[in-house]
């Protein structure tokens, strides 16, 4: 299964950007729905010990999943404004929706039930950011997250920081993206550079030094990249595993930024 999944699913199915098609084995028009399978694929792989899987699982919340939900309408008009509830109170019914059907330049059509499916895939990822195992708490994504048992923020600027304070005397194992660059990780306990055992790409925080506030510090590199999609090459801005821009994009409720080409 995982060799299905790394060599068909993240090798051919799937592009880097998360566009992946409607109708298997096109590229005429995609949907978030499947990104939100393969993510949760992602993460059931994990589960059962294949855990370099979580960068793809994090990389397509934060480059697809996230940025086609509606957060906010530019103030949509009905083409027939006649006073029937289908036609009233357009921007409300969009807003929190996850962006449907849609073709290479990643405009955001809000659909029934892509949204239900979306979010019922990003509610399972949401909760195995942070959860219990043999060897300690383990920090699997790099979200903002509280439960009983710890509290995460996730900050990116110049660089990625991920601060952990767990509410439990446990050990803490902290997942490492793949792709961070090496020379730029940095771990602080309590301020105090920790230089941590390694565990696969898990940074091993024993209990014997907490408690005590975790810091997980990293770079994150941009680049371009250029995807052809249905004859249409779109330039992807990356930073980390984070899309900040796109070029040539769509005007109207778009994925991305606009960057330049």
């Amino acid at each position: 299964m995982a060799e299905t999944y790394r060599v068909a699913v993240l090798g051919q199915l799937i592009k880097r950007s998360g566009f992946i098609a409607h109708d298997l084995m096109t590229e005429g028009t995609a949907e978030p729905t499947s990104v939100g399978d393969v993510a949760q694929l992602g993460l059931w792989l994990a589960q059962h010990g294949f855990t370099e899987f979580l960068d793809d699982c994090e990389r397509l919340v934060e480059c697809r999943l996230l940025p086609c939900q509606i957060i906010q309408s530019p103030g949509l008009k009905p083409d027939v404004d006649d006073g029937a509830d289908n036609h009233a109170n357009l921007d409300a019914r969009g807003i929190g929706a996850y962006g449907g059907m849609h073709g290479p330049k990643w405009g955001k059509n809000p659909v029934t039930d892509i949204t239900c499916a979306v979010l019922h895939s990003v509610a399972d990822i949401f909760r195995h950011i942070a959860v219990p195992s043999p060897a300690g708490l383990k920090v699997n994504c790099h979200f903002d997250y509280e439960d009983h048992n710890v509290r995460i923020k996730s900050e990116r600027g110049e660089q990625a920081t991920v601060t952990i304070v767990p509410k439990i005397h446990e050990s803490i194992l902290v997942r490492i993206p793949g792709w961070a660059p090496g020379e730029t990780v940095r771990l602080t306990v309590n301020d105090i550079s920790f230089e941590p055992t390694k565990f696969r790409n898990f940074a091993y925080v024993p209990r014997d030094v907490l408690p005590g506030t975790v810091i997980l510090r990293y770079g994150l590199p941009l680049q371009k990249a250029v995807e052809k999609t249905a004859g249409v090459e779109c330039t992807f801005t990356w930073k980390g595993d984070e899309i900040v821009g796109v070029f040539p994009n769509n005007d109207f409720f778009p994925f991305y930024p606009t960057s330049t080409g």
